[in-house]
């Protein structure tokens, strides 16, 4: 049985790196719809460095937040406020706020643990302000299952995926990058499953 799973594992390995295969599953996860006007734009949570900057994956998400803000689609950008001894991400992102001179509204909500936590916060926000739409940003192999998990707790959103930063959706890719693919196709898959054996989905 060793021999066979080592076998199978060589197989997967071989067909991820040298074929494009990962490409289109990585690809079905993405959801990005036509954006309209909103009440707000929402950015997906993600971990704060120690000195208050903002990593990789959250500072494309943020990016892409302030190109829909400067658009005019919403008046107010909200981030989250995660659980933990990590700073807020407020005083960096009104830094470059101020910066490309974007006057839209700042709020930050929370503290949440989880995305079914930030969905259910934002639902209540909504219901209490009577919003009626939401821009939601996150990465774009996060898609699919954040807007299950967003629309099961009753927020009307549109979707708005950032750039990937890992990997190259639109190619065939390099084998580092199927393999990234791969592995980012593999985590949101059984994440689905988990959510849903939850009742989140």
């Amino acid at each position: 049985m060793l021999w066979v799973g080592s076998a199978g594992l060589c197989c997967l390995a071989i067909v991820v790196g040298s074929t494009p295969v990962a490409m289109p599953l990585a690809r079905g996860l993405v959801r990005n719809d036509r954006l309209q006007p909103a009440d707000a734009v929402y950015v997906l949570g993600s971990g704060l460095l120690s000195d208050g900057k903002l990593p990789d994956n959250f500072q494309m998400r943020v990016f892409h937040a302030y190109e829909i803000l400067e658009q005019g689609y919403a008046p107010r950008l909200l981030i989250p406020r995660l659980f933990g001894p990590a700073p807020s991400a407020v005083p960096e992102i009104r830094r470059q706020m101020k910066l490309l001179r974007l006057t839209q509204t700042l709020e930050e909500i929370g503290p949440v643990a989880s995305t079914f936590e930030e969905a259910t916060l934002i639902e209540k926000i909504m219901r209490q302000h009577h919003w009626q739409r939401i821009i939601l940003v996150s990465s774009p192999t996060h898609m699919r299952r954040v807007r299950a998990v967003f629309e099961k707790a009753g927020v009307p959103l549109l979707c708005s995926p950032c750039t990937e930063g890992s990997f190259d959706l639109n190619s065939s890719g390099s084998p580092d990058g199927r393999f990234a693919a791969f592995r980012s196709w593999i985590h949101e898959v059984i994440g689905y499953k988990v959510y849903q054996l939850r009742g989140r989905i």
